[in-house]
């Protein structure tokens, strides 16, 4: 029997969080799948090359910065943010109409055959055997929460938008899924017609045809990294600062003091990642990055479940908020009994 988990691996982390946004910079994604077309003389558009292009000045942007200094997560639209929060109410609605499946979510799906190609389905589908008692992997879903005329229109006549369309059918091509249910909810409507699911069957010549057209992506992705790592190469023989007429311990003095001026003061410190030469310096120490803060985060919400057990399984979001908001006022309340405390024996 064919085993769809056979064919990729998966980077588990949260969609959405710092580490799933970096994975994806690198890899061509089923959110970008509509960009994926041939002219039609059979040559690739110039989006899907520039998207090759870009693919490529990432990876070999890596070997200066693991990561790029932006939150790829802030400032959404409204429509994105009715995405996000509307998401796991569509995920639930449809794992309690079929009891006989099981929604697992899941981070970065990436293809084993091609490291480049990788999708984050909303969730994978395992459906119940009811002969061996087993639940296998079968299907996915791609839930989206979008404008009332696109939910009607799904709703009414069964229709798919082009660009919804093409990253179902990279998700499919990622992970070999029979099937995918195409989901839409709209909460602001008469809560009959709320929700809206449409199956698409996996077609293996359109797969193919796809798969194809991806491959010649990939390839333009390594040849224009090997032309990049050359013209690195290059840059590196003549490079500036070797010709400074100054002393390479004073140069290095210079650019330390200013990435240590930046981190401390530039209200981006935090986005820097790379801190080497600077281990032992507790003051760039007390600067967190993005993922010393969701370690911290972790440790609070652990600590704040263990304190409300009946909270568990609630929305991560709303939980790290009110996890936070209690460890704050806990703090609080420490700092206001010791300056007490201190007063008291004045």
């Amino acid at each position: 029997m064919h085993n769809p988990e056979s064919i990729f691996y998966e980077i588990d982390v949260p969609q959405r969080s710092p580490e799933w946004l970096q994975a994806r910079l690198t890899r061509f994604t089923a959110s970008q799948a509509k960009t994926f077309t041939r002219l039609k003389s059979g040559k690739l558009s110039k989006t899907a090359i520039d998207t090759a292009q870009k693919i490529a000045l990432s990876l070999t942007a890596r070997s200066f910065a693991a990561y790029e200094m932006k939150d790829a997560s802030d400032n959404a639209s409204f429509n994105i943010q009715l995405g996000v929060v509307g998401e796991p109410y569509a995920r639930d609605i449809y794992q309690a109409l079929h009891p006989e499946y099981r929604v697992k979510e899941v981070g970065l799906l990436v293809k084993k055959s091609n490291d480049l190609i990788a999708a984050s389905p909303d969730g994978l589908v395992e459906v119940l055997n009811p002969e061996t008692g087993e639940y296998c992997l079968e299907g996915l879903v791609e839930i989206k929460t979008p404008t009332r005329d696109t939910h009607l229109n799904h709703l009414c006549h069964g229709v798919i938008p082009e660009d919804y369309y093409a990253q179902i059918l990279h998700q499919l091509l990622v992970t070999g899924c029979k099937w995918a249910d195409f989901i839409t909810y709209y909460p602001d409507i008469d809560y009959k017609d709320s929700f809206a699911v449409t199956r698409v069957y996996a077609d293996p010549k359109q797969l193919k045809e796809y798969e194809d057209l991806l491959e010649e992506l990939c390839k333009i992705t390594y040849e224009t990294m090997t032309q990049l790592n050359k013209n690195v190469q290059r840059v590196n023989e003549r490079r500036y600062l070797s010709n400074l007429n100054m002393d390479i311990t004073q140069v290095d003095k210079i650019l330390k003091a200013a990435k240590k001026e930046f981190i401390l003061y530039s209200n981006l410190g935090q986005f820097i990642t790379n801190r080497n030469g600077y281990e032992n310096d507790e003051a760039v120490s007390l600067i967190p990055t993005p993922q010393e803060v969701q370690e911290q985060d972790k440790v609070i919400v652990e600590e704040y479940l263990e304190n409300h057990p009946e909270l568990k399984g609630k929305g991560r979001r709303s939980l790290v908020w009110e996890a936070k908001r209690e460890y704050r006022l806990k703090q609080q309340d420490q700092l206001d009994e010791a300056n007490q405390s201190f007063i008291d024996q004045l």
